[in-house]
């Protein structure tokens, strides 16, 4: 069966959230969703989209705290087993200048867990001191590898009839006789090149040397 993600975050600078979108985009094949913290608080969500994965990025703000736009959700209660059987995953940035270094990530973790998750992967803390950016993008790139494995990516391409965006080249044979109303192309006999089957000038009376508007429709490659 299809992965059935949602991708949750807790940010104050943006850091958390970028990481987050990052995330969202490399796994759209599959569709995921993308919402703050607070926007899932209880996470009836799980049950009612019946989420398999859930992964998290979050902040610590000021003293240990969660970010605004997660604040809700740490004081919300959580039904017990709600995760039971959704794999789960939660990185936490903080920095290691101040004593409570990534306080609301484990907080997060340690709350999810309560709630029957599975460990998709283990638990890992960014330091803003030393950079994140390094190792932000090593474990997004990770989940990306555990939920959507290239064969599993396959499968999918082949079921949703994927194909990989092939570029072709159009050859025009441009007619001498500018002031016709219609203009219309040929194309020579290659497997690479489209049939451009209308061209035409949509400005009437107009002098098109000087400005033209037209419809151009081509007809693509079979396969």
């Amino acid at each position: 069966a299809r992965p059935r993600i949602l991708i949750v975050y807790g940010s104050e600078t943006g850091t958390a959230e970028a990481a987050a979108s990052r995330l969202h985009r490399a796994l759209k094949l599959l569709k995921p969703s993308l919402a703050c913290l607070n926007d899932v608080a209880g996470l009836n969500i799980v049950k009612d989209k019946r989420i398999t994965h859930l992964v998290a990025i979050c902040s610590t703000f000021n003293r240990g705290e969660f970010p605004g736009n997660a604040k809700v959700f740490s004081e919300s209660d959580i039904e017990p087993d709600i995760l039971k059987g959704t794999k789960v995953a939660v990185c936490a940035l903080g920095s290691s200048l101040y004593p409570d270094f990534c306080k609301a990530g484990i907080t997060l973790e340690r709350k999810l867990a309560d709630a029957g998750a599975q460990t998709l992967a283990s638990f890992t803390k960014v330091d803003d001191a030393t950079g994140t950016d390094g190792p932000l993008s090593d474990w997004t790139q990770l989940i990306q590898r555990l939920i959507l494995p290239p064969k599993l990516e396959d499968i999918i391409r082949s079921n949703l009839n994927v194909q990989t965006v092939t570029k072709h080249n159009i050859d025009w044979q441009k007619q001498l006789d500018v002031t016709e109303e219609v203009k219309r192309y040929t194309h020579v006999d290659s497997p690479d090149c489209m049939l451009c089957v209308c061209n035409d000038e949509l400005i009437k009376g107009g002098d098109v040397e000087d400005r033209s508007t037209r419809k151009i429709s081509f007809k693509l490659p079979e396969g």
